[in-house]
């Protein structure tokens, strides 16, 4: 599956959310992310956060957590931005 999709291929995504440690570790990222941004996204009066996550590829995995972990952002009202590095 990994050859013939990327990661934002909505069956690569759910293949890859079916392990629980992966939504364990969305859930802990999401809960930190609350915790150190507070309710409105502002970390000591600064607006901008970057959050990195790294993988080998950044293909697959990675990229199907990012766009989960911003989905669920821009759920609480967020304003998200989703680059990938060229390295």
């Amino acid at each position: 599956m990994r050859v013939q999709y990327s990661g934002l291929h909505p069956a690569l995504r759910a293949a890859v959310f079916q392990d629980p440690r992966v939504q364990q570790e969305l859930q802990s990222t999401l809960m930190e992310l609350r915790q150190v941004c507070g309710p409105w996204g502002e970390y000591a009066g600064v607006e901008d956060v970057a959050v990195a996550v790294c993988c080998i590829a950044g293909m697959h995995r990675s990229v199907s957590f990012v766009e989960e972990m911003a989905r669920r952002v821009r759920g609480w009202g967020w304003e998200v931005d989703v680059a990938a590095s060229s390295s």
